[in-house]
């Protein structure tokens, strides 16, 4: 996914500062594509604050896949990203700038500091002049990025093309964020190192992927029945009938991961909501019930309304 460098840390400076101070992380995962048979990487981005922070750090289970990086005070205090894609001596600059302000907590945390990452209506589309100063000083620098990139590869290696992420501070500078997408070539050839491989060259803005036992912070609320986090504004009062289903749905699945688990000879799982016998017994006595009354279809629908 690739890393930039951004500011360093201070957990105890960020404590002191203000609740919705922002930080972010550039995370890379592998998913699946729609046929199944190939791989492409997507790079995540996650803005925490005060609260987020301290369970990232402290509860989340982490693999070395990501950076943590300060989240610069933009200029004008709305989230600003510069995108350059550099292909062969072409380079192409975009500026993008949130439409929401940062002090305005009224929005989630994320879509105030999402750019090219989140939805295309949460920013604009500014248009750079020629000679102005951001597209200067962006070509420059994805200039000395290549030259950087070529310094430290093997001989028979040279940069294609690749796409940065650079993101303007309070002070006028640019900074490297990350770069999603980097292409290598053979000298001497015209033959990309794997060529197959899908990498989108934009990230995706996502809400703080929680561990599975932490104290959430006020903005959010924990399923007791599946241990999902989900918006508190999202929560709502639900019939007794449509919760039975949920319970029923997520035990028949713990049994499902458990028993295809032991016929692939492998140790059962043990997740957080795993069916305990009380309430096993609870389901064999009212889910016939609920499935001849005809209730589970409704609460079926209830749940995916």
């Amino acid at each position: 996914g690739g890393g930039g460098g951004g500011a360093g840390l201070d957990l105890g400076s960020t404590r002191r500062s203000s609740p919705d101070s922002a930080l972010h992380a550039s995370r890379g995962s592998d998913v699946s594509t729609a046929g199944g048979d190939a791989s492409k990487t997507v790079v995540y981005v996650e803005y925490f604050d005060q609260d987020t922070l301290r369970d990232f750090i402290y509860n989340r289970q982490k693999v070395n896949n990501g950076v943590l990086q300060a989240f610069d005070f933009p200029p004008g205090g709305r989230a600003t990203a510069v995108r350059a894609q550099r292909l062969g001596s072409l380079t192409t600059i975009e500026n993008r700038i949130s439409k929401l302000h940062l002090a305005n907590r009224r929005v989630p945390l994320v879509d105030r500091c999402a750019t090219f990452d989140g939805s295309p209506n949460g920013s604009r589309l500014v248009e750079l002049a020629r000679n102005s100063s951001m597209r200067r000083a962006a070509t420059r620098a994805v200039e000395c990025l290549e030259a950087h990139l070529n310094a430290l590869l093997p001989p028979q290696y040279r940069v294609h093309s690749f796409t940065a992420y650079l993101k303007p501070g309070e002070d006028g500078l640019l900074r490297f964020a990350f770069c999603p997408d980097l292409r290598l070539q053979r000298v001497g050839s015209d033959a990309l190192v794997h060529p197959d491989e899908a990498r989108p060259g934009t990230a995706q803005a996502r809400d703080p992927q929680f561990s599975a036992l932490c104290r959430l912070p006020p903005t959010y609320y924990r399923c007791p029945v599946c241990a999902r986090v989900f918006k508190s504004t999202w929560r709502c009062e639900v019939s007794y009938a449509t919760a039975i289903a949920h319970v029923h749905r997520v035990a028949q699945a713990a049994v499902a991961d458990a028993e295809a688990a032991e016929a692939a000879g492998e140790p059962p799982p043990s997740p957080a909501h795993a069916p305990q016998p009380r309430t096993r017994r609870f389901l064999a006595r009212v889910a016939p019930g609920l499935a001849s009354g005809g209730e589970e279809e409704a609460a079926e629908a209830d749940l995916t309304r």
